[in-house]
């Protein structure tokens, strides 16, 4: 996966996680971040998805919501090879 995705990756997670402290932002913990992660990566439907998205973060992160379901395809590839690179080591 070419640097760009990771980086924007990044770039989401800084800007709506460790940026944002506002009461709004639902992703405070290491947990929050994981089970985020996880709904992005299953195999359920566009619909489930987005559903668990608004449980996990709540209405007033549609942006980010909307940013991470855009990118999906590219968070599980960036998250697979992750896990790939970890076994290796």
């Amino acid at each position: 996966m070419g640097g760009s995705k990771a980086n924007w990756f990044k770039y989401i997670i800084e800007k709506h996680v460790l940026v944002d402290q506002s009461e709004e932002n639902m992703l405070k913990t290491p947990d929050q971040v994981s089970s985020l992660l996880t709904i992005i990566r299953s195999s359920k439907s566009d619909n489930d998805i987005q559903s668990e998205l608004i449980d996990l973060l709540g209405y007033g992160n549609m942006d980010m919501m909307e940013d991470l379901f855009k990118r999906r395809a590219d968070i599980k590839e960036y998250c697979g090879k992750l896990i790939e690179k970890q076994k290796k080591e």
